[in-house]
């Protein structure tokens, strides 16, 4: 899915066009509310890099997954960024498992961020290595094992496939489309998505589905300096604060009374966080996502 043309857009087709030719595969891209905009010679180029080039006019990136999904020929469909840099043998690594064990509903590989200069800022080394950061970059590490993906505790979100790097029978996502109600997070970045991917993963682990873990199918997510300042990287805490609490509203597991939201706030698990952390930039974060996940329940 993309939602406009770019140089890095082209490279990732490109790369993904050869891999996709080995595994007699096809290769789908669907612009995300933009039907009529892109300009023609865009679309001369594109075209070629790939089977099927699809325009969905609604917003929202589940929205267009949806379609695309629908779209699609194969049993199995794989969602990778496009945006991202895509190891050269990613393809394989991902769809292997789901040859290998007919039983298994979906596989997710490791998604690495890339910051400018090459090293992670000293204040926000703890937040690349913490399961919050999942929420404030795409960030995915389950190790350098294949193994499967745990079900969630009650009342917890626990790590699954981000939607920039996972492969699903398509049997498994007629069964849970993503979920289009949540807010389409156009105003936060297209790759971002809005937690449509981990709702999809959890319902398909509830429901008794397996999903294994690839490490060699790694994808590498470019991170502009911008995403890292420290104004911008506040603000955009508390968006995926607001996303967490809207996600496990949807699964049924947020709190919506107003006293409710106080006790959550006072004894989140953010705030004992903030209790063991000394680096004072990091506390500001974990701060930052917690508000937003009160902002979040509030409904605002």
């Amino acid at each position: 899915m993309a939602d406009e043309d770019s140089p890095a857009l082209r490279h990732a087709l490109a790369t993904l066009a050869r891999q996709v030719k080995e595994e007699g595969a096809e290769l789908i891209l669907i612009f995300s509310s933009w039907p009529d905009d892109l300009a023609e010679p865009s679309r001369r180029a594109l075209m070629p890099l790939v089977d099927l080039l699809l325009f969905e006019p609604r917003p929202g990136r589940a929205v267009a997954l949806n379609t695309a999904v629908h779209a699609a020929l194969t049993d199995v469909i794989a969602i990778v960024g496009v945006h991202s840099h895509i190891a050269g043998s990613w393809l394989p690594a991902l769809l292997t498992p789901l040859w290998q064990d007919p039983e298994l509903a979906g596989v997710g590989g490791p998604v690495e961020t890339v910051f400018p200069g090459g090293e992670v800022p000293r204040w926000y080394r703890p937040l690349s290595q913490d399961p919050v950061a999942s929420f404030l970059l795409p960030v995915h590490h389950m190790g350098p094992v294949a193994r499967e993906y745990a079900s969630p505790a009650p009342g917890a979100l626990a790590a699954v496939p981000l939607g920039s790097n996972c492969a699903w029978r398509r049997e498994w996502l007629l069964r849970f489309p993503f979920d289009e109600s949540l807010p389409d997070g156009s105003s936060v970045g297209a790759e971002a998505g809005d937690g449509e991917d981990v709702l999809l993963g959890h319902r398909v682990l509830e429901a008794g589905g397996r999903i294994a873990y690839a490490p060699r199918a790694v994808v590498y997510r470019p991170t502009p300096a911008s995403e890292i300042g420290e104004g911008s990287a506040l603000a955009w805490s508390q968006v995926r604060g607001q996303k967490y609490a809207r996600v496990m509203d949807a699964m049924g597991e947020g709190s919506t009374a107003p006293t409710d939201r106080l006790k959550a706030q006072s004894t989140s698990p953010w705030r004992s966080r903030l209790r063991k952390k000394t680096t004072r930039e990091y506390a500001a974060h974990v701060s930052s996502f917690a508000e937003g996940t009160a902002l979040g329940r509030s409904g605002d």
